[in-house]
This record gives C-alpha cells, sequence and structure tokens, in this order.
C-alpha cells in the first residue's frame, strides 16, 4: 500500500500510523485549508470548550502561540468578555448567550462574567 499517513493514536512515546483515507473522515479528507484557516479553527474549538477564557487559557488548549490567537481571534467566532477579577481580556463562545434560558443559567453558574 502507497499513500499519505497520519499519526491516529500513541502508544507511550510511540506513535501508531495509519493511511490518511482510513483515518480521516471522508467529508474531511479533502478539505485543503490554509494555516490561517486551521488556526482560526482551532481558536474557536478552544473557546467553545472552555466557554470562556483568556488569550492564554484559549492558547494552551492547542498549545498555539499567543500571536498566532491574535492573528485569528477577531474572526474565530468568539466575542469579547469582561470577567470581574481576571485583570485580562477574555474570550466567549457566544452559543450559550443566544438562548434566553441558557443565558439565565449560564449568569447563575458564573455570575462575574457578562457579555
Amino acid at each position: 500500500m502507497y499513500g499519505e499517513v497520519v499519526c491516529v493514536e500513541r502508544r507511550g512515546w510511540k506513535r501508531v500510523y495509519d493511511l490518511a483515507e482510513r483515518a480521516i473522515p471522508q467529508e474531511l479528507l479533502h478539505d485543503d485549508l490554509d494555516d490561517t484557516e486551521c488556526l482560526r479553527r482551532l481558536v474557536r474549538l478552544a473557546g467553545q470548550s472552555l466557554g470562556v477564557g483568556t488569550r492564554a487559557d484559549i492558547a494552551d488548549y492547542h498549545r498555539l502561540k499567543g500571536e498566532q490567537v491574535d492573528a485569528v481571534i477577531a474572526d474565530a467566532g468568539l466575542v469579547p468578555v469582561t470577567v470581574e477579577g481576571w485583570g485580562k481580556p477574555a474570550w466567549a463562545d457566544p452559543a450559550p448567550w443566544r438562548h434566553p434560558r441558557a443565558a439565565a443559567t449560564a449568569r447563575r453558574s458564573c455570575p462575574r462574567s457578562t457579555p
């Protein structure tokens, strides 16, 4: 067999590889994304997973550099928020704030953040 290979798992410090067409879903296999779009998606995923985070939090989620986050955060779909006591700018996934019931729940569970 010949083809492009990707790392599919790690066993200790060893990497296990498989053919890309077997390991990557078809709908993603042929996406030809540039570096900026890849970074944008990683930053968006980090923000969605964290819910709310600082630049450092978002960068650390995928081990990105702060400068990489800065380059795409404005277009990543996250919204700037203020979190009392943090002293640093923060960004949040706006999805919970779009629905009145979810927004009320989010405000109760994180009373110091505001959209």
